[in-house]
C-alpha cells in the first residue's frame, strides 16, 4: 500500500481529528477513505502531526489504530479496528521471487534512496510509471547479462509513449536506484529477500547512455498569439451566452445582463451548465493572465500572485537630480519568487494601461505556493494551479480542433520562454536578462542568447550564402 495523500481537519463537532487519505493498494488501484482519531488534541501543530502520523501507519497497516470508518458527508460507516499486520501489506508468494513492483513498495519505505527531493510526488509518480511498464517482472530477470533488454524495453516505452529524454532519464534513474538498493547502494542494508534473506540481485545491469534533456524551449510564434487568444475569446463568449440563457430560464439577473436568447439554447444551457467547468469570469481572469506572462516573463506561481499590492513607483530624474517622472515597476517579493530574492519587472505601457483594468476589478485570494498557503487582499488573478492547467487544456483542444495546429509542446509555463526569446530578439542579453527573469545562473539565461545567436546565423546564412 502506497500513501498518496492525507489531509487531515479538525472536528468540533465531534471532537476528533478526521482524516481523508488517498493511497494505492497493491493492485495499483487507487482508492480513498476516510477515518477518525480519537484522543488526538485539538491543538493545531501537535494534533495534526499525530493525525498525519496516524495516516502514514494507517497506509502501511501498522499501529494498531482504532479507527471509525466515514462516508463522505461525515456519518460513521463501519468503527472496526485496524489490526497490526504480521507482515509486510505486499506479500510475496511462498518460494517465489520478489517482482519489481514488491521492490518498488520496499523502496518507498526508504526515502533516502531517492536522493534529495523536493516532494515525495517526484518519485512516486515514477514508481508508478515503473509498475505500468515492468512492475510484474522478477527482479532477478535484471541480473546481467539479460538485465540490459528490461532497461531498453523501460526506455522504448517511454520514448514510445513521447516522453522527453529528460523524463527519460528520471525514470531510468529512479530503476537504477532501486536495483541499487537491492545490492545495499544509498541504503545501509540491501532490500533483500522477505523470506530467505538473500540478494534479490547480485550485480547492476548495464544501463545505455541517455541524451541529456535540452530543455523546453518551445514558444510561441505571433501567429499562435493571435489563434490562443481568440480561442479563449471565444470560449468567454460561449460561457457568457450560456449564462444569459441559465439567467432567463430562472428568472434570475446576470452580471453580464440578459439578452434575446432562444428557446433551444435556454433548454440546452442547463446541460450545459451541469458539465461545465468555468464561467465567463474565469476565462475573463485567465485571458489577462495568460497576456500578463506573456508581457512580463513571470513564471506562473508569481503571476498568480500579484495584486494592486505588487506596484511600486520608480522616480526618473533629469541632470540637475529633479524629479520628472514616476514610472509604475512590478514589485515580486522574495516569498513568491523560485530563488527566493526580491525582483522587479518594468512595465510596458499596454501593460500600464492593462493595469488600471486590473486593479479596479481585484478580488481576495489564497493560494499555495509549496507547501505555503498565501493570501492576498486584492490579487489581480484569482486563479489556483488546478484552473490555469485544466483551462490550457481547454485551449489546446480547441486550438487543435479549430485550426489544425498542435501545441501540445506549449504549456503556460513556458510562455516564460516566449517572452524570454522576443526579449533576446529586441537585444536585451547577459546580466540585465539574467536580472529580468529572475535567474540566480547565469547559464540558464545564456540559453536565449545561444538561440538567439544560433536563429540570427540562420538567417545571414539564408540571405548572404544561399541566394
Amino acid at each position: 500500500m502506497i500513501l498518496l495523500k492525507s489531509k487531515a481537519a479538525w472536528s468540533e463537532q465531534r471532537q476528533v481529528w478526521r482524516l481523508d487519505i488517498q493511497f494505492q493498494d497493491a493492485s495499483g488501484a487507487s482508492k480513498r477513505t476516510f477515518i477518525v482519531i480519537p484522543g488526538a488534541e485539538p491543538h493545531k501543530s501537535r494534533g495534526a502531526a499525530e493525525a498525519t502520523r496516524a495516516a502514514k501507519e494507517f497506509a502501511k497497516g501498522i499501529g494498531g489504530l482504532y479507527a471509525a470508518f466515514l462516508d463522505k458527508n461525515g456519518a460513521t460507516k463501519r468503527p472496526k479496528p485496524v489490526a497490526k499486520p504480521t507482515a509486510s501489506p505486499m506479500k510475496v508468494r511462498k518460494g517465489a521471487n520478489p517482482t519489481v513492483a514488491w521492490l518498488l513498495d520496499r523502496c518507498l519505505e526508504h526515502p533516502e534512496i531517492w536522493g534529495p527531493v523536493k516532494h515525495p510526488a517526484n518519485y512516486i509518480s515514477g514508481v508508478r510509471k515503473l509498475n505500468a511498464i515492468v512492475g510484474d517482472r522478477m527482479v532477478s530477470e535484471f541480473e546481467p547479462p539479460n538485465g540490459r533488454a528490461l532497461v531498453m524495453e523501460v526506455v522504448k516505452t517511454l520514448r514510445a509513449e513521447g516522453h522527453s529524454d529528460g523524463y527519460v532519464r528520471k525514470i531510468a534513474g529512479q530503476l537504477r536506484q532501486a536495483l541499487g538498493a537491492a545490492i545495499g547502494q544509498a541504503i545501509t542494508e540491501p532490500i533483500t529477500h522477505p523470506e530467505n534473506g538473500t540478494l534479490l540481485i547480485n550485480d547492476m545491469p548495464t544501463f545505455p547512455p541517455l541524451p541529456k534533456s535540452k530543455g523546453r524551449t518551445a514558444t510561441l510564434d505571433r501567429a499562435q498569439d493571435e489563434i490562443v487568444f481568440s480561442v479563449i475569446t471565444e470560449r468567454l463568449k460561449q460561457a457568457a451566452r450560456e449564462e444569459r440563457a441559465y439567467a432567463v430560464k430562472h428568472g434570475k439577473e446576470h452580471e453580464l445582463g440578459i439578452g434575446a436568447v432562444g428557446r433551444v439554447e435556454i433548454d440546452g444551457a442547463a446541460v450545459w451548465l451541469n458539465s461545465r467547468r468555468y464561467s465567463s469570469t474565469q476565462w475573463r481572469i485567465f485571458a489577462d493572465y495568460i497576456r500578463f506572462l506573456l508581457e512580463t516573463g513571470c513564471r506562473r506561481s508569481e503571476g498568480l500572485s500579484v495584486g494592486n499590492h505588487s506596484i511600486r513607483y520608480r522616480e526618473v530624474t533629469d541632470d540637475d537630480g529633479n524629479v520628472t517622472e514616476r514610472r509604475p515597476v512590478l514589485f515580486l517579493p522574495g516569498e513568491v519568487t523560485k530563488n527566493g530574492d526580491d525582483r522587479t519587472i518594468n512595465l510596458t505601457p499596454r501593460l500600464q494601461e492593462l493595469m488600471k483594468v486590473w486593479q479596479a476589478t481585484a478580488k481576495p485570494h489564497t493560494f499555495k505556493i509549496g507547501a505555503r498557503t498565501i493570501t492576498r487582499e486584492k490579487a489581480w488573478f484569482p486563479l489556483v494551479k488546478s484552473q490555469v492547467e485544466g483551462m490550457w487544456s481547454h485551449v489546446r483542444a480547441d486550438v487543435k480542433r479549430v485550426h489544425a495546429v498542435d501545441l501540445s509542446a506549449i504549456s503556460p509555463h513556458l510562455l516564460r520562454h516566449t517572452h524570454a526569446t522576443r526579449m533576446s530578439e529586441r537585444g536585451m542579453s547577459g546580466k540585465p536578462l539574467q536580472d529580468h527573469l529572475g535567474h540566480r545562473d547565469a547559464r540558464t539565461t545564456q540559453i536565449y542568447d545561444h538561440a538567439q545567436q544560433v536563429d540570427n546565423s540562420a538567417r545571414f546564412y539564408k540571405r548572404n550564402v544561399s541566394s
